[in-house]
């Protein structure tokens, strides 16, 4: 009981322009007073709202930033962003939002800076860039970010949607490979060659013959003396053969 009184005043006061921003009991609904009596005929549901929610892209990575623009033709006092999936889960806030100024905080809505409200009732001026951040996920998703705003403490309009983002996986998860055994290929022992050792080179010198020095003086005397005993016996042999023919005649 004493939850729900809370969660009611806290309700009521972000219809009112809360200066602390949207309580974490408008995460579910982002409506600032669910009941009837209070401000459904300041809901808005059948008019034209002034403003406008885009994105920057249409589809992105995961754990990637996404520029979320509120646009409009009017000021506005609060605003309540939060980003959720398109099937499944569409009630729960997903990803993260970063504080663009000190007009804005993030609020705990599932994660700790799962939405972002304002932070005081200024009047703010249009346009203003948002950037949330995708949630890191194993399977591709589609996403949708809503943008309740107030204009004043009587007047706001309830989850403006953005188009379609979708967000891809970037770890998703791998089929299990099949493991092949390989055939073992037993590589015979490579024989062994013997190798020479190359004669080591060392400097040792050969020793060669060497030739004795021809003694010029000794080869020219007896060369002399061989011609001189030549020419003798030449002259002995003519004093023979003389007699001889001297005794002939």
């Amino acid at each position: 009981m004493l939850y729900s009184v809370i969660a009611f005043l806290g309700l009521l006061a972000f219809a009112r322009g809360s200066p602390t921003g949207a309580p974490e009991a408008a995460c579910v609904t982002m409506t600032p007073d669910p009941s009837p009596d209070k401000h459904n005929a300041n809901a808005t549901t059948n008019e034209v709202s002034p403003y406008n929610v885009t994105a920057n892209v249409g589809s992105i990575a995961s754990g990637m930033v996404v520029n979320i623009t509120l646009n409009g033709t009017e000021e506005f006092k609060g605003v309540l962003l939060e980003a959720r999936l398109n099937s499944g889960d569409t009630v729960t806030a997903q990803g993260s939002w970063a504080v663009p100024s000190s007009d804005y905080k993030t609020l705990n809505c599932n994660t700790t800076a799962g939405a972002l409200t304002h932070k005081n009732r200024n009047n703010k001026t249009l346009p203003v860039v948002f950037q949330w951040t995708a949630p890191e996920i194993t399977s591709s998703n589609d996403y949708t970010v809503f943008a309740t705003v107030v204009t004043s403490k009587m007047v706001f309009y309830v989850k403006l949607p953005t188009d379609t983002i979708t967000v891809i996986a970037t770890n998703a998860s791998v089929p299990p490979t099949t493991n092949v055994t390989e055939p073992n290929f037993t590589t015979p022992p490579s024989a062994t060659v013997p190798t020479e050792n190359p004669p080591s080179a060392t400097n040792k010198s050969e020793t060669l013959p060497t030739e004795k020095p021809v003694d010029l003086t000794t080869t020219t005397g007896s060369g002399n003396k061989l011609q001189l005993s030549s020419a003798m016996f030449c002259l002995a042999i003519m004093a023979i053969l003389g007699r001889m023919l001297e005794m002939t005649g």
